[in-house]
């Protein structure tokens, strides 16, 4: 039975050919981002250069552990802008991992790790408004916008030219 296997493995490589690394742009992270103005950024990460800093600083510490795998861990820097590419745009695991050089399960973990990340800094980093300042804001909205509500999330206005 261990020669059968032995052969059949044998027989895959053949018909498969030598395995490969899919083709992905390599660098991206510390050349093209790296080379963004903050406007640029700010639409492709939906937030602008200084946030980003202080909340990759916040998860870096809750995220740089070394890797139970045995393999290279992944940059903290890669995790956190490809999951912030993929909540801010409609891409798929395999185009975001093919722009940040990351298979399409490692992009799917660190997504998962990033987020989990995020739910555990929420309470330290989102801060409802108590008391009088809640009665400020919320009079605030109603004035701007006629609805009986404390505050917005997600609030980031990219402006796009309408097409002519």
């Amino acid at each position: 039975e261990e020669i059968n296997n032995i052969l059949m493995a044998r027989h895959r490589r053949k018909l498969r050919g030598a395995r490969k690394k899919p083709l992905r742009i390599e660098g991206y992270v510390e050349r093209t981002v790296q080379g963004l103005t903050a406007k640029q950024f700010r639409e492709h990460f939906r937030m602008i250069p200084d946030t980003y800093e202080i909340l990759e600083a916040k998860l870096g510490l809750l995220l740089s552990k070394e890797s139970d795998s045995g393999r290279a861990i992944i940059p903290v820097r890669k995790q956190l802008l490809s999951t912030l590419w993929l909540l801010a745009t409609p891409d798929s695991y395999r185009s975001v991992g093919e722009r940040f050089d990351m298979g399409k399960s490692s992009a799917s973990d660190s997504f998962i790790r990033i987020v989990k990340a995020l739910n555990d800094i929420a309470g330290d980093v989102i801060v409802w408004p108590r008391g009088d300042q809640r009665i400020a804001v919320q009079e605030m909205f109603h004035r701007i916008g006629k609805l009986p509500h404390v505050g917005a999330i997600d609030g980031t206005n990219i402006p796009i030219k309408a097409p002519k």
